[in-house]
C-alpha cells in the first residue's frame, strides 16, 4: 500500500527560503551555543559604540543609534542568510542621513528623529535588492575580473 508524500517537508522549505535562518538552526548542535553566545557579545561590544557615534554623526539622539543596531541585527538575523554578517549604522550612511535631512529639520531633534525614521523606512525595501551577493558566474564577472575572464590563449 503506497502512502501519500509528506506535505511537511514543502511547507518547511518553503519557510526556510522565508527566513534562511531557520536553515541553519535545523542542524544547530547546542555545544556550539556557548562560542556563538560569545561571539554575540563581541559583535554586540562592537556595534554598541559606534551605534552611538554613528547616531551623533547624523545629528541624532544616542538612542537612535542604539535602535539602529538592534533592529538592523535581529531584522538580519531573521531574513539574512549570511551567517558571518555584521549589520547596523555606518559613516556613510550616518552622513548621508545628516545631509538628508538636516536641511528640513531645522536644527529640531525631534523633528530629524522622525524624518530619518521615515528615511529608513523608505530606504530599507530597496535594501535587499541594492546588496544583494551575485549568484551566477556571469554576475560575479562584472565585479571580479578574475571570475570568468576569458584565458589567454
Amino acid at each position: 500500500m503506497a502512502t501519500a508524500p509528506e506535505s511537511g517537508a514543502p511547507r518547511a522549505r518553503k519557510l526556510e527560503r522565508l527566513l534562511p535562518p531557520l536553515s541553519t538552526l535545523h542542524g544547530y548542535r547546542s555545544r556550539d551555543f556557548r562560542r556563538d553566545a560569545g561571539a554575540g557579545l563581541a559583535v554586540w561590544a562592537a556595534a554598541v559604540p559606534g551605534g552611538l557615534a554613528y547616531a551623533g554623526l547624523a545629528g541624532l539622539p544616542p538612542i537612535v543609534g542604539l535602535y539602529a543596531s538592534a533592529v538592523a541585527g535581529l531584522a538580519y538575523g531573521l531574513a539574512g542568510s549570511i551567517r558571518q554578517a555584521q549589520v547596523g549604522p555606518t559613516s556613510t550612511s550616518s552622513i548621508l542621513t545628516a545631509a538628508a535631512i538636516a536641511p528640513m529639520a531645522h536644527g529640531d531633534i525631534a523633528r530629524a528623529t522622525g524624518l530619518a525614521s521615515v528615511l529608513a523606512l523608505e530606504v530599507a525595501p530597496a535594501s535587499p535588492v541594492v546588496s544583494r551577493p551575485p549568484h551566477t558566474t556571469s554576475e560575479r564577472s562584472c565585479l571580479d575580473p578574475d571570475v570568468g575572464a576569458p584565458v589567454p590563449g
